[in-house]
């Protein structure tokens, strides 16, 4: 019973100690409204899902697009769902290419702002053959392969084991009304004709291909399974350091088994910790693999507009393009618990450390000092000790300071802008008797 095959799939994904709400998106078309029937059903027996909302993005381009809306209202009537209505100025132009993008923003902000949990599409197995044979034409890595996901964050397609035609035997067969698409023969888009021409030609002539997209497809998984199942693991071997702003990654992540694995872990990591869904050409990853492998220290990657890669001796920074504009330059305060320097924090009063303070370094300045001023600031090229022609660039050299820590690190003057301090590297000696301890933390 075709009920039941979607009820499996809804109870491998849904959350197991509540009951969710959720959002489907609906067209008009046969494959939506076969959803939301069945839905209905499932949940008026099982009773799965606290709240169910419809959603329909009315692309106007479309020549049908408003006798759609007007049966997605009664839809909406019919099942007692509430509709929600989005509208779309995408053009034929750029349609298929942007429209899938769009869409699912529309989801997130939807989901986001309503609180719901899990948004439902109607994608189904026939969607999915087509999807691998694009994959196929294009040459693509396993990866690809993945095809059409049953569950990916908060999108549930629940149909993906069943085919159009037990859609369409099941609509007729409840008498349920759609409207047909005419886009969907408009062969100029590339998913029709791979439907509506290769398809049925590779049927006919060539069905041991579809056998082997399946294969291919279910090989993809299981590599995806092992994957997720070692992340961890690779999260333990090759991040050095997870900070607010940046992660510090090993130059040995290049030693992964598989080129595919590279590409998971830093889509991973980038989304996990920078909330970026980074959706890129094969040729792009091998590009920043390139750039890890043979780049000079200190050579810079975007990954995106907003994320950068900074590549050091052993390791590399993956920090947010914003932070290499952000200079500082404040007065260490004693009134003042502890001052904010990025992610660590300059405690002036051993009072103030707590019993569990992670001190970096602590450094010792003339109190006469501290009462004229004292200020903290980023590094500036000329930078010298004080009273001394020794440069702290040369400090940084010698120490080993990548020129990411170097851009960060706090560089401790007085009232006249002279370098005092350097923390753990140079430290201003005075015969003053009085003198107060100053303490670098992590946060």
């Amino acid at each position: 019973m075709i009920e039941k095959k979607v009820l499996k799939n809804i109870k491998s994904f849904a959350s197991e100690n509540k009951k969710d709400s959720i959002l489907i998106g609906v067209s008009g078309g046969v494959d939506s409204v076969f959803l939301v029937d069945v839905i209905s059903k499932l949940n008026e027996y099982y009773n799965l899902f606290n709240k169910v909302t419809l959603i329909y993005i009315n692309y106007v381009f479309n020549p049908n697009s408003y006798d759609r809306l007007n049966l997605c209202k009664k839809i909406s009537k019919k099942y007692k769902y509430p509709l929600i209505i989005k509208k779309s100025n995408l053009n034929k132009k750029n349609f298929e290419s942007i429209a899938r993008k769009q869409r699912y923003q529309i989801f997130t902000d939807v989901l986001n702002n309503k609180g719901i949990d899990y948004v439902l599409t109607a994608h189904h197995k026939d969607d999915q053959i087509e999807t691998l044979l694009m994959k196929h034409y294009d040459k693509s890595d396993w990866i690809s392969f993945l095809g059409i996901r049953n569950k990916y964050r908060k999108i549930i397609r629940p149909l993906l084991s069943i085919y159009k035609n037990e859609i369409i035997s099941y609509s007729s067969d409840n008498n349920l009304s759609w409207i047909e698409d005419p886009t969907n023969y408009d062969n100029s888009f590339r998913r029709n004709k791979i439907r509506n021409v290769d398809l049925p030609r590779i049927k006919k002539t060539n069905r041991g291909l579809i056998k082997s997209l399946i294969t291919s497809h279910n090989r993809a998984k299981s590599n995806l399974k092992k994957f997720l199942l070692n992340f961890d693991s690779y999260k333990k071997i090759y991040i050095n350091k997870v900070s607010g702003d940046y992660l510090l990654v090993s130059n040995k992540i290049l030693e992964l088994e598989d080129f595919g694995y590279f590409k998971l872990f830093y889509k991973n990591l980038i989304s996990t910790n920078f909330n970026l869904n980074k959706v890129n050409t094969n040729r792009f990853w091998i590009s920043f693999c390139d750039f890890l492998r043979f780049s000079k220290t200190g050579s810079q990657f975007y990954l995106d507009e907003k994320i950068c890669v900074l590549k050091d001796r052993d390791n590399h920074y993956i920090f947010k393009t914003e932070l290499k504009n952000v200079k500082k330059h404040i007065k260490i305060c004693p009134n003042f618990k502890y001052n904010d320097w990025y992610d660590t924090k300059i405690v002036l009063d051993k009072k103030n450390l707590l019993s569990n303070s992670n001190v970096i370094g602590e450094f010792e300045i003339p109190t006469k000092k501290i009462i004229k001023g004292l200020y903290v600031r980023n590094w500036q090229n000329g930078d010298k000790c004080y009273k001394s022609s020794k440069k702290i660039k040369d400090i940084f050299i010698n120490n080993k300071i990548s020129s990411f820590e170097k851009s960060r690190y706090p560089i401790i003057t007085d009232s006249k802008n002279q370098v005092l301090c350097v923390p753990n590297l140079y430290n201003y000696f005075s015969k003053d008797k009085n003198i107060s301890k100053i303490y670098w933390l992590k946060k």
